[in-house]
């Protein structure tokens, strides 16, 4: 998980505080935020990748997805704008980076569509590891048995 991460929050704005390292980490913008540049919302940032069949460089990062940012410096950034209460994303067979909503959820409680699609979450610090929990800021790579949707937080109203 990201290390220091401090979430304040209204019904319309949050404000999240997250202390990352120098070097590679892997992130997610848990906001709907009006700059979605990279160095907007990392300012030392060197690069960053998300992935979509292969890596693929970004010079924007879009709420709910994972990617890997090469920080200069590190040290504690701000990131502001509307809370997402869910992330929905479609997803194709095998591995992705995705990202997270503004609050907790356990991995278990995933809506996937169809069900059963989703065989693993692995998140990275210091190396990979099994999620059973995702955390807002962070990014996860999942597993998908066939290409389906996967919806972390609360399921969206109808």
């Amino acid at each position: 998980p990201v290390a220091g991460l401090i979430a304040v929050s209204t019904a319309t704005q949050s404000h999240m505080f997250v202390d990352l390292p120098a070097g590679w980490n892997l992130v997610s913008v848990p906001i709907e935020v009006s700059d979605r540049t990279l160095n907007n919302i990392f300012p030392d940032a060197v690069s960053a990748f998300g992935f979509g069949g292969g890596y693929q460089f970004a010079s924007e990062l879009n709420s709910c997805e994972g990617y890997w940012v090469n920080l200069a410096t590190g040290g504690t950034y701000t990131i502001a704008g509307a809370p997402l209460s869910s992330c929905v994303r479609s997803l194709p067979a095998g591995w992705s980076l995705t990202g997270t909503p503004s609050a907790s959820s356990a991995v278990a409680q995933a809506g996937q569509n169809p069900a059963g699609v989703l065989l693993s979450t692995f998140g990275f610090s210091a190396g990979y590891a099994p999620a059973t929990v995702v955390d807002p800021g962070v990014g996860y790579w999942v597993n998908l048995a066939t290409a389906g949707t996967l919806t972390f937080g609360a399921e969206p109203s109808p």
